[in-house]
């Protein structure tokens, strides 16, 4: 059983070009290295995300924080009680958010999020964040309670479209992380593949053609070189030492 697969493993190799020994087992190994790196970085990029996902995550959660503390900075800054340069800051940090979230920062280990439906949410929420945001203005120059009331309507329009995002953004990040350790897993399984063939092939095919040469070789020891040797295939080094042999003979 084993040799005739060992033999099936030999003919698929000769099939696609691969007739000598040589090439056959530089085809194995080069599978084999193909497959490690393959292993290699689908397991770094696996980590990469690891370690990116609790900063993703975090500055997608954060968002709901500033748009609520933006609302109390409004109403503090009509009241002349707090300076309007912290609200800025405040608008300023959603909207930087909201492009690191899109776009991605490597300095802020954030990954930008390719999810359609995430990118959905997010302009929903972008959406709804300029709304609030010019309403915040009118109310700082206005001081309209119309407008206060308005901004409290938007504020919670704001607040649930982040909602929507954040778990989207842990499920996407989760998502990405169980491909890349997917693909590690089958590649290993692969690697190990390829390692059961190599043993097969040099087990049970090469060495039975090296019990033929030994055993030749012990009866030519002795003298007799009456008998000719079979070869089934006649490319590759082992036959070559097969048709040198026959050719003393003759």
């Amino acid at each position: 059983m084993h040799y005739q697969i060992s033999c099936f493993i030999n003919g698929l190799a000769r099939a696609i070009g691969f007739k000598s020994i040589s090439s056959q087992f530089t085809l194995v190994f080069g599978l084999i290295a193909g497959v490690s790196i393959a292993v290699i970085v689908s397991l770094n990029m696996a980590l990469i995300l690891l370690s990116s996902t609790s900063e993703t995550i975090d500055a997608a959660a954060r968002q709901r924080m500033l748009s609520q503390r933006l609302a109390k900075e409004a109403f503090m800054v009509a009241q002349g009680l707090e300076s309007s340069v912290s609200m800025q800051k405040t608008i300023d940090l959603v909207e930087t958010t909201h492009r690191n979230l899109i776009q991605g920062n490597k300095s802020l280990s954030i990954l930008a999020q390719d999810n359609q439906q995430v990118l959905v949410h997010l302009q929903r929420f972008n959406e709804l964040w300029l709304g609030y945001k010019n309403a915040v203005f009118e109310y700082v120059d206005t001081k309209d309670s119309v407008t206060l009331a308005n901004i409290n309507r938007q504020s919670a329009a704001v607040l649930t479209a982040m909602n929507g995002v954040v778990p989207l953004v842990a499920k996407n990040m989760q998502d990405k992380i169980t491909q890349y350790l997917n693909i590690a897993y089958w590649m290993a399984i692969a690697t190990l593949v390829l390692a059961l063939v190599t043993r097969l092939f040099a087990v049970h095919w090469l060495m039975s053609k090296i019990d033929i040469l030994r055993e030749q070789f012990r009866v030519a020891a002795k003298g007799d070189f009456s008998k000719k040797m079979d070869y089934d295939c006649s490319d590759n080094e082992l036959s070559e030492i097969f048709i040198n042999y026959n050719c003393m003979q003759s």
